[in-house]
């Protein structure tokens, strides 16, 4: 699974063939923004660039992200390795709460 964004971009342009000024061009997202993404100077985007980039390969920001991993591997735990720590507390309390509810 894509640790990061940086990572699915590169594996995506890596698999796709992708050439930075086409995609720069498609994508109204700069070259500059693309290629230091890429090479690792900036580590993130904004959400604007980041879907504008998903959709150029035909998917949503979450698939783009975990398009690496087979079908039956894409629900909650690869998202949830992509938390901190903290924020995995809180949705494993929520989680918890909505079982105790239910009387699982």
């Amino acid at each position: 699974m894509d640790r990061t964004f940086r990572d699915a971009l590169n594996r995506h342009i890596e698999e796709n063939g992708t050439k930075i000024a086409k995609l720069s061009r498609d994508t109204g997202v700069s070259r500059d923004v693309i290629n230091k993404l890429k090479s690792g100077v900036n580590q993130t985007t904004s959400a604007e660039n980041a879907m504008l980039i998903a959709a150029y390969y035909g998917k949503s920001l979450e698939e783009f992200m975990l398009s690496d991993l087979p079908a039956g591997n894409r629900g909650l735990s690869p998202v949830m390795a992509l938390l901190q720590p903290d924020e995995v507390e809180i949705i494993d309390t929520l989680i918890q709460g909505f079982l105790k509810k239910r009387g699982a």
